[in-house]
């Protein structure tokens, strides 16, 4: 961990990111080993104070930028850089002269500095490259649109073949546009107007599931399936289904031949053998059809014991009829245990077939209960459908467990200090604000108690910063064990902390600071010189009922500690109203 200025978290040197901080003046403060580690131009550079501009020269002087050659060029570049950097937009990515790629991620704080992470895109990039050369060589059709209709990835052929045209789809090309495009460049043969279909198959496109075929005038016709992704996106796969629709037509002209040849029979022999042989050939046809049809359905198959997240059909009676693997491994039962189970078995707070709102699909968080008995978050997709008449449910469910971990991990990261465990500054005045507002409305008393380690800068010179950090953790540890629950210790900064105590008249502060001040005095810091103790010094002040908030009880506190320092430590001294 290095930083410039200020504490800072002995933590960030864990991450395996590069992370800096920016103060407002646009200064390096803080940033952790990985940061050094990623900028090769930093070696033996004493980096603390400098500002973001000369990090970035350093950076392209030492050769770490790819694709830097021009004259002009770095010059540019670090313009642009420096825009991004103020601007703190969306996050965009770069490219290091090892090859390797690097997603760049800045945010402003409330203070005016600037925090910048740089993520190891390496991986990513080259997948998405993969993908994209992939889809150079794709039999079918491929584009994949974001939650608003914007191109994020496309297929030559799918520009080509669909589109009816040379341009490829380019990224951010709107999916609206692109068809209306297509709707009147007369390509396809439609009956209604332009903007009439291009209705019809926008109001298709907003389904999570669609399927739509494309008649063009030159004879072809193109299936479009489109299946709305987990992350709210557009996919649409295309299939030439021209012969298939060829089939279909030259087989229902073969039954109304069929229906004609049934007639005749009864006047000739001739005709029923005739009317034979056209029925062997309609029948060879039907198994041709029959046998696209096993292959599609075989190809759906594979997509759902490919999916990762959980995905069960559900009849009218809230009972299971279908799983993928996925669910076996998430519920932990057979796919003979999941047929038939009951939803509400499942999730117990489950979705019933019976409610009319998921007709076109929403989504929403349920606890969800494995085969052991162990219960989950889970996110649940719900949509249904209708199969040979029948009233269906399909439910898509993804186990959060670690999200939701990581959520109350920030939450309370974000109230407490991470070096003590106390409730930082702002949780602390938080609480104490909803305090004053309870006490001034049913006129109980409320105390505030300073306190402060004595000689804590001794602590540090003699026996190190790691001793002084145990040193404020056994302190926290010992208020925990004296206070009460009702009441909040929270770190002001350093080894100043302040204890709200609700509820608690004068004498009771005091007696409250006294046996604190005793359980610090049992503390015993290990060290490498032996164990040592410390005291503490403590202010004691009433919050008074004409007071907005706990500020000015805080400051008599504090009033009242420097008053116990000068005294000689080691005491409790009272500040009187």
């Amino acid at each position: 961990m290095h930083q410039y200025g200020g504490l800072a978290p002995p933590w960030i040197n864990s991450c395996d990111f590069s992370l800096a901080l920016f103060d407002a003046e646009d200064r390096l403060a803080l940033f952790n080993d990985a940061f050094r580690s990623l900028h090769h131009a930093f070696d033996g550079v004493d980096l603390g104070g400098k500002s973001f501009s000369e990090l970035v020269r350093l950076s392209l002087e030492g050769g770490e930028i790819a694709g830097l050659k021009a004259a002009r060029e770095p010059e540019e570049w670090l313009a642009e850089r420096l825009r991004r950097h103020r601007e703190c937009g969306a996050p965009h990515r770069q490219q290091l002269a090892d090859g390797s790629w690097l997603e760049i991620r800045e945010r402003r704080l409330p203070t005016g500095g600037i925090l910048c992470v740089w993520l190891d895109v390496t991986e990513l990039v080259g997948a998405r490259s993969t993908l994209e050369d992939g889809l150079e060589f794709a039999g079918d059709g491929f584009a994949l649109w974001n939650q608003a209709g914007r191109c994020v990835l496309g297929s030559p052929d799918f520009a080509r073949d669909v589109l009816r045209r040379e341009a490829p789809l380019q990224a951010g090309e709107s999916y609206r546009s692109a068809f209306v495009a297509l709707a009147e460049s007369g390509a396809l043969d439609i009956e209604e107007t332009p903007e009439a279909w291009m209705a019809d198959f926008m109001a298709r496109h907003a389904r999570p599931l669609s399927t739509v075929v494309l008649d063009y005038r030159d004879g072809r016709h193109l299936l479009l399936r489109q299946r709305r992704t987990r992350a709210g996106s557009m996919a649409t796969i295309v299939a030439d289904v021209t012969e298939m629709v060829a089939k279909e037509r030259e087989l229902e002209e073969g039954r109304r031949n069929l229906q004609d040849k049934m007639f005749q029979i009864e006047m000739s022999r001739d005709a029923l053998e005739r009317q034979g042989a056209n029925l062997a050939d309609m029948v060879e046809q039907l198994e041709e059809a029959q046998s696209e049809i096993r292959i599609g359905q075989a190809r759906q198959k594979a997509i759902l014991d490919a999916m990762g997240d959980a995905l069960l059909i559900i009849d009218h009676n809230g009972r299971v009829v279908a799983a993928n693997p996925a669910a076996e491994r998430m519920f932990l039962i057979p796919a003979t245990g999941l047929v038939g189970a009951a939803l509400r078995r499942l999730i117990p707070d489950g979705v019933a077939p019976s409610d009319g709102h998921c007709g076109e699909g929403f989504t929403s968080e349920r606890e969800a209960m494995r085969g052991d008995g162990e219960r989950f978050p889970a996110e649940v997709t719900v949509a249904s459908f209708s199969a040979a008449g029948e009233p269906l449910l399909v439910a898509t469910i993804r186990d959060i467990t670690a999200r939701k971990a990581l959520e109350r991990e920030l939450h309370r990261l974000a109230r407490t200090d991470p070096l003590t465990g106390a409730l930082n500054r702002r949780s602390l005045f938080e609480i104490a604000d909803a305090e004053v507002s309870r006490a001034r409305r049913h006129r109980h008393p409320m105390c505030i108690v300073a306190a402060d380690i004595d000689c804590f800068k001794f602590i540090n010179d003699r026996h190190g910063h790691g001793v002084g950090d145990e040193a404020l953790r056994l302190f926290v540890g010992a208020a925990h064990a004296t206070l009460r629950a009702s009441d909040a210790l929270g770190r002001l900064g350093g080894e100043e902390f302040a204890v709200l105590l609700p509820e608690t008249p004068l004498a009771g502060a005091v007696e409250v600071a006294e046996k604190l001040r005793h359980a610090v005095a049992a503390i015993r810091v290990p060290s490498g010189a032996g164990a040592f103790g410390f005291t503490t010094s403590l202010g004691v002040a009433q919050w008074l009922p004409g007071e907005a908030s706990i500020e000015p009880a805080l400051a008599r506190a504090d009033e009242a500690l420097y008053q116990a320092k000068r005294d000689g430590r080691d005491r409790v001294v009272l500040k009187a109203d």
